[in-house]
C-alpha cells in the first residue's frame, strides 16, 4: 500500500498545489495513460 500511495503522491504533486489556487478548474481525469507518463491528465475549466 505504501509504494501505491508514494506512486499517486508523486503523479499528483504538480496538481495538489496548483489545483487549489485556480477557481476554474472543475474536474482533473487521470488516465491510464497518465499513469504510464505518456500523457497529462485532462483539466476541465469552467466556461
Amino acid at each position: 500500500a505504501r509504494a501505491l500511495r508514494m506512486i499517486v503522491e508523486n503523479l499528483l504533486r504538480d496538481l495538489m498545489f496548483e489545483t487549489p489556487s485556480d477557481p476554474s478548474i472543475k474536474e482533473i481525469i487521470i488516465e491510464k495513460e497518465t499513469i504510464d507518463k505518456a500523457k497529462e491528465p485532462i483539466i476541465k475549466r469552467s466556461a
